[in-house]
């Protein structure tokens, strides 16, 4: 056998008789090209590993709705044939990452997800993306994508844009997201929080910190400069009035 990897005997499959005659199979490779395929295989896994995406997404679904008195996630604003406001979100993510987790309150599931739960209730959307960070420093990841469940008009174009900036930010950047030019708001709930990120977490939640915004430095973030012109698709459902003018600003689209 220490022959064959050396083409000094080629590989015998087989020899006997068919309907054909007398038959036989064998194998005479070429010795470069069988030991030059074993560095491009281990090649081909290096460039493959380094090329996947190393982000995770989670959608930020547990809170109360106690201000819309009734549950936001499971609202068909765009008409009972499309999906709920969850499965909307959930696939807008999916279709740009590997990876992508429900935040839920701890005794509440949301069944055909996987669920990520609140470490410390009533914390609000900061433990929905502290145990998303936890979860992907797990796994591997190194940032996580977090976006509100109640964004109707949420797009694609505007995910791809945040991406896109995470990539191109400084290597000690620990939060990319956009912020509204005229008032300087920015925008913790569609947001790329890295996993480096997951001490100051730690630290804001021993002393009680739970605004997002005040937990990375200010030196320490990306920000994306949008117009409040730009600002539709980060239009979020609080009150019942809100519910209302997203209705009718679908019926008018």
């Amino acid at each position: 056998w220490y022959e064959w990897p050396f083409d000094l005997r080629p590989i015998w499959y087989f020899a006997g008789d068919t309907w054909q005659g007398y038959s036989t199979i064998s194998a005479f490779g070429n010795p470069l090209l069988w030991w030059a395929g074993i560095p491009a295989l281990c090649g081909a896994a290096v460039l493959w590993w380094k090329g996947r995406p190393r982000w995770a997404g989670v959608v930020l679904a547990g809170g109360l709705s106690s201000r819309l008195g009734q549950e936001k996630a499971l609202l068909r604003v765009h008409g009972r044939e499309h999906p709920d406001l969850l499965c909307r979100t959930h696939n807008l993510l999916t279709a740009l990452l590997p990876q992508c987790w429900v935040a839920c309150r701890p005794g509440r599931p949301r069944p055909g997800y996987d669920c990520l739960y609140d470490q410390v209730e009533g914390l609000g959307p900061f433990s929905g993306v502290h145990a998303a960070l936890r979860g992907a420093a797990q796994q591997g990841y190194a940032a996580v994508l977090a976006l509100s469940c109640d964004l109707p008009f949420m797009d694609d174009a505007t995910l791809r844009r945040l991406l896109a900036a995470r990539d191109v930010a400084s290597s000690d950047r620990l939060l990319t997201t956009f912020c509204q030019t005229e008032t300087g708001f920015i925008e913790a709930l569609t947001a790329i929080y890295e996993v480096a990120a997951l001490p100051l977490f730690d630290k804001a939640l021993a002393r009680g910190e739970r605004k997002l915004s005040r937990i990375i430095p200010l030196e320490r973030q990306e920000r994306i400069a949008y117009s409040q012109g730009e600002a539709l698709p980060f239009f979020n459902i609080n009150y019942p009035a809100d519910l209302e003018l997203v209705r009718r600003l679908l019926a008018a689209l």
